[in-house]
């Protein structure tokens, strides 16, 4: 009987083992940590741009980088990739700076560390660079601003517009522009030229021709009368007029504003253009397999991998101070990068970072080993059946791609312990009894898959005078059948511990 139940229990586990092997990869888990199995693309990504995805500028991830996965892409129904934070680098962990010497090594390219002229020229360059950059992003904002007031301008010189229009079609031109007293002589004084212009270009709007040369006729007449008695149209004139200026100020503003974003973007590109030709000649001017001991290096550029520089659509993006290098680095820490869909499938799969949480569960322990073997004449003590315990403890998670944990346990259990002379005893008389089992031990878990090992005490209470092992240290190899509180992993603040 005790032989069947052991093989149950072996069967049971063995088809969780080949179950926890057979375990397909999860589908993406948002907010999950994940690991790049190759060398990938991203580029950036700003959420809250008109265009977050920016294809302009691209950078790699080194394979067995680690990232977060924050965001899902689609479009329609179609996944077309996720926005991704790799882990924070640490630059002066010892993994990374072995991650940096071997991109010190494979690079082909070097900048003579000799050289200080030419170092002192590129670095120049680089700084003459950054003060345009942020000259560019300047001028940007300005021009953007100036939109917004030239807008809202316009939106005012249209309403004051056609305020005066209204206003001027309501006037009697004749009685209110050009009194007509009667002279000595008994004739009317002749009506000015610029009353006849008002009363004729008004005469037309009102009989139908709303063309805008017809309303722009109408306003110039208003503006070129001299005098206007009708405060209402004096009061909707000098709205027009104040309006029309403010308008007319902020368009030229934006318009030298515009002219000068485009040329600081000119000659952004320009000084970038000429930095990557300095750096071009100088790597060409040493061409040698021999590693610099540049401490700058692992910021290898595209072209020095044999890449065309990118060519930043937004030079004010935070991304374009670093569109020359390949490969995100520290300066990456916190920022988002966007990873195809079809990038993600084939070079990342899901990584399980450090974690400790909190377990508990069921376990059974079909095999002891008594230390006292002098007592049971042998080595090993079968229990007669499956007792079932409570444990808990702590699951410590290990850093793999596979769910690989160790699980700290301490556990609680009532078994069944076989009493002295029971193989002898009278029929009736009891042959074991109930005992109260305490145990610590070490569980390995691999998915679904676990086993252990236990070190315990039995104690049978009332009848422990008949059981020989009372109070006596065991070891025990568990098997867990069903341990919970065991919640798949998800990444909290993590740093980068190699590449």
């Amino acid at each position: 009987m005790k032989k069947k139940l052991l093989i149950l229990v072996m069967a049971i586990a063995l088809a969780q083992f080949c179950r926890a092997q057979s375990v397909t990869s999860p589908t993406v888990t948002l907010h999950g940590s994940y690991i790049a199995t190759g060398d990938v693309s991203v580029n950036p990504y700003l959420e809250n741009a008109a265009k977050p995805t920016d294809s302009s500028i691209h950078f790699r991830i080194k394979k067995g980088t680690r990232f977060y996965v924050n965001q899902q892409i689609t479009v329609g129904n179609a996944i077309t990739g996720y926005v991704i934070t790799v882990w924070d680098f640490n630059d002066n962990n010892l993994n990374h700076k072995k991650y940096y010497d071997t991109l010190r090594l494979a690079q082909k390219g070097r900048i003579p560390a000799t050289d200080s002229t030419l170092a002192a020229k590129l670095a120049t360059k680089k700084l003459v660079i950054k003060t345009n950059a942020t000259d560019s992003a300047t001028a940007a904002k300005k021009a953007d601003t100036l939109k917004v007031n030239v807008a809202n301008a316009q939106k005012m010189f249209s309403t004051a517009s056609t305020k005066l229009l209204t206003t001027a079609l309501k006037v009697n031109a004749e009685k209110t522009l050009g009194p007509t007293p009667v002279s000595s002589n008994g004739k009317k004084p002749a009506t000015k030229p610029e009353v006849a212009n008002f009363v004729d270009a008004q005469t037309q709007l009102k009989l139908g021709e709303a063309a805008p040369p017809t309303k722009a006729n109408l306003i110039n007449a208003v503006l070129k009368l001299s005098v206007i008695p009708d405060t209402a149209l004096a009061t909707s004139k000098a709205e027009y007029v104040a309006f029309k200026k403010q308008y007319d100020d902020l368009k030229s503003q934006l318009d030298k504003a515009t002219q000068d974003v485009d040329a600081k973007t000119k000659t952004l590109s320009a000084l970038r253009s000429d930095f990557q030709q300095t750096k071009a000649a100088a790597v060409a001017a040493d061409q040698t397999n021999n590693p610099v001991a540049d401490p700058d290096i692992y910021r290898r550029t595209k072209e020095q991998s044999g890449e065309k520089a990118d060519t930043p659509d937004d030079p004010a993006s935070p991304y374009a101070a670093f569109a020359d290098l390949e490969y995100v680095n520290s300066w990456g820490n916190g920022w988002s990068f966007f990873m195809s869909a079809q990038d993600f499938s084939t070079n990342a799969v899901a990584f399980y970072p450090t974690s400790y949480t909190f377990t508990w569960g069921f376990l059974t322990l079909p095999i002891k080993l008594r230390f006292d073997n002098s007592l049971s004449g042998g080595r090993f003590n079968f229990e007669q059946n499956l007792n079932f315990g409570l444990t808990a403890g702590i699951k410590q998670q290990l850093q793999r791609i596979d769910d690989v944990s160790l699980n700290y346990l301490g556990g609680l259990s009532v078994v069944n312990v076989p009493l002295n002379n029971a193989s002898t005893a009278p029929a009736g008389t009891a042959t074991s009894t109930a005992a109260v089992s305490l145990s610590g031990g070490v569980m390995f878990q691999y998915a679904k898959f676990q086993a252990g090992i236990f070190i315990g005490w039995d104690f049978a209470g009332d009848h422990a005078y008949q059981f020989s092992y009372q109070g006596r240290p065991w070891l025990g190899f568990a098997i867990g059948l069903s341990l919970f509180g065991a919640s798949q992993t998800t990444a909290t603040a993590q740093t980068q511990t190699s590449n």
